[in-house]
């Protein structure tokens, strides 16, 4: 079992909700089929955020990828790390990211008003695949 504690986490001065993707990583610790075939998880939250966490693990509310701000950040830590040390190692790591799955399904969530500018005809969303 987890019990998620408050969504809530204290950063820059104020408490600021915490990612859905990071409760959705929490609670799927209660889930690990090495220890067990189910799993329950509690997430003790504010009232204002109820329908919105039901929503979330009942897979009605869609979460998307938020890598796109720092995925900067992220290719140049890993070149730091040396996890990248080619194009092909970013491109392979890209790839098999959560941001990649969502742009497949959602890729004008991705796409900025400059982007689209570049692209005749809606040839932008004809990706290989």
């Amino acid at each position: 079992m987890v019990i998620v504690k408050g969504t809530k986490g204290y950063t820059d001065n104020n408490y600021k909700e915490y990612a859905q993707s990071e409760v959705l990583q929490l609670i799927g610790r209660a889930g690990r089929p090495q220890f067990g075939p189910s799993g329950k998880a509690i997430i003790l939250t504010e009232k204002t955020m109820v329908k919105s966490y039901q929503n979330l693990v009942s897979g009605r509310e869609i979460l998307e990828s938020s890598l796109g701000p720092e995925l900067v950040r992220w290719i140049l830590g890993g070149i730091y790390r040396q996890e990248f040390t080619s194009t092909r190692d970013v491109t392979k790591w890209l790839s098999r990211s959560f941001l990649a799955v969502r742009t497949k399904k959602n890729p004008l969530k991705y796409i900025s008003s400059n982007d689209m500018q570049d692209v005749s005809g809606g040839d932008y969303c004809k990706c290989k695949g």
